[in-house]
């Protein structure tokens, strides 16, 4: 089954700043990646019909990066380019592979802390992401008002947040920088 448009954008926000340095790697200007990532975005969109889940997409993303990045260096440059197939494939291993080790780590960081939330903040995050109920229901649900269930999912996400952080800055003294 096709991924909505709505999915594939949320994709390509998660994926962005990792694409975008990825394509960097390839072109050597942050401005043209940015003007590549634009692209592969358009690109994506537009096929999204032939784009058949998250997993599906992700690996379409970085082999778009990867064409369009060489196609927009050998576009803007009067010089050769620089990298051969054999080259470009390591560099999207080793990419592929140390994206898989950020992502597990952040996983088991999030785990960790969505277990030392308080009940009341996990059943709140359960019932909106979990379940996908919106702001408004989610207030029906609890029998509270709207405004305070939103500043109680800011106040959870901020947690989380300074939580994961820790947990991943305290991975990275443990085990050295990736």
């Amino acid at each position: 089954m096709a991924l909505d448009e709505a999915t594939i954008v949320r994709e390509l926000w998660r994926q962005r700043i990792g694409l975008v340095a990825f394509i960097e790697v390839i072109v050597h200007d942050e401005h043209l990646a940015e003007d590549v990532f634009q692209e592969i975005s358009v690109a994506a969109l537009q096929k999204r019909s032939q784009i058949n889940d998250a997993a599906h997409l992700k690996h379409w993303l970085l082999q778009a990066a990867r064409f369009y990045g060489v196609a927009a260096l050998r576009k803007t440059s009067r010089q050769r380019v620089i990298f051969n197939d054999q080259l470009l494939d390591r560099i999207e291993a080793a990419w592929t592979q140390h994206d898989a080790g950020v992502i597990s780590d952040q996983s088991a960081a999030l785990k960790t802390c969505l277990e030392r939330l308080s009940p009341y903040a996990r059943r709140i995050i359960e019932l909106r992401y979990g379940q996908g109920i919106t702001g408004q229901d989610l207030a029906r649900a609890l029998g509270r008002k709207v405004d305070t269930i939103y500043k109680a999912l800011t106040r959870t996400h901020q947690t989380l947040a300074d939580c994961i952080r820790a947990a991943l800055a305290a991975e990275s003294n443990d085990t050295g920088t990736r």
